[in-house]
């Protein structure tokens, strides 16, 4: 069993501005570091042990009179360079935002969190169940108590994120509602509760079957189709989640469902994955 330890995570933060005449243009830049060292007890399992550079990646945002920005965040860990996000975003409206380009599709609690605000090394399972980035369009209405997520995407495999050529045929669509029914975030205990729903369609190839095999957090495979598995119709995925902030204390509980029409070598079938998280931490 392959074991992983965040040695390193850091937080960069430069933030640039310039304001003319309306209307006013403002320019931030982050960066952020994340680094795991790798140990393998009992010997290595398929490769050397050492420091991984996990992310290193810089956001840069222009705003343009408070109500326009773009977003460009590429990332430059593992040996590779990948476009995490970048998208253009308008405000429509009272609380109410357009967002369209590659981003987080809103699904997963944990997924939707910054990997620099996580209360643990690692995103939990059901992350492996959530589709991570995509390419789309969102409707974003957010108030202190509510927030609420509509949008339209390409579609990507379980725990995936857009590539530009993930070889989907269909769209996808989005939808995830939380809020904070129960006290506030000024004093006392505040409890919330949400629901996201992600449903579509899917058609693969036997070179493209259009899902992926489920990785722990360390990266090792723990469930894999069979070869000449491809999907081959309706796929939804079903995210309840619930938060409880008590002071310092903050309790997370998140359960995931992934269920997939596949056409297999021995005819057509439905598959159901599921995956929870129950977790507590002081800060």
């Amino acid at each position: 069993m392959r074991r992983r330890l965040a040695l390193v995570s850091t937080l960069l933060v430069v933030s640039v501005s310039a304001q003319t005449a309306p209307p006013a243009v403002v320019l931030s830049a982050e960066g952020k570091v994340h680094a795991d060292v790798r140990a393998f007890p009992g010997g290595p399992v398929g490769e050397a042990p050492g420091v991984l550079l996990r992310r290193a990646r810089i956001e840069v945002t222009a705003e343009v009179d408070g109500r326009y920005r773009l977003v460009l965040e590429p990332d430059f860990g593992e040996g590779e360079v990948e476009l995490k996000d970048g998208y253009v975003e308008a405000d429509v409206g009272r609380a109410l935002a357009a967002r369209v380009g590659q981003f987080k599709t809103p699904a997963g609690y944990e997924s939707l969190r910054s990997s620099s605000d996580l209360r643990f090394a690692e995103r939990a399972l059901p992350t492996a169940l959530s589709p991570r980035r995509d390419l789309g369009a969102m409707l974003a209405w957010e108030t202190p108590r509510v927030e609420v997520q509509v949008g339209v995407f390409n579609g990507v495999a379980d725990g995936g994120s857009a590539d530009g050529g993930d070889g989907s045929t269909t769209l996808d669509g989005a939808a995830r509602v939380f809020g904070y029914p129960v006290g506030s975030g000024a004093s006392g205990a505040r409890l919330g509760l949400g629901l996201a729903v992600v449903a579509g369609t899917e058609r693969g190839a036997d070179e493209a079957p259009a899902f992926d095999d489920y990785e722990t957090p360390g990266e090792r495979a723990v469930f894999t189709y069979a070869p000449g598995v491809r999907a081959d119709g309706a796929r939804l995925r079903v995210l309840p989640q619930a938060t409880l902030d008590v002071g310092r204390l903050h309790v997370l509980g998140e359960w995931a469902l992934a269920r997939h029409r596949l056409d297999a070598p021995g005819g057509p079938t439905v598959l159901a994955h599921r995956a929870w998280q129950a977790s507590a931490s002081v800060v």
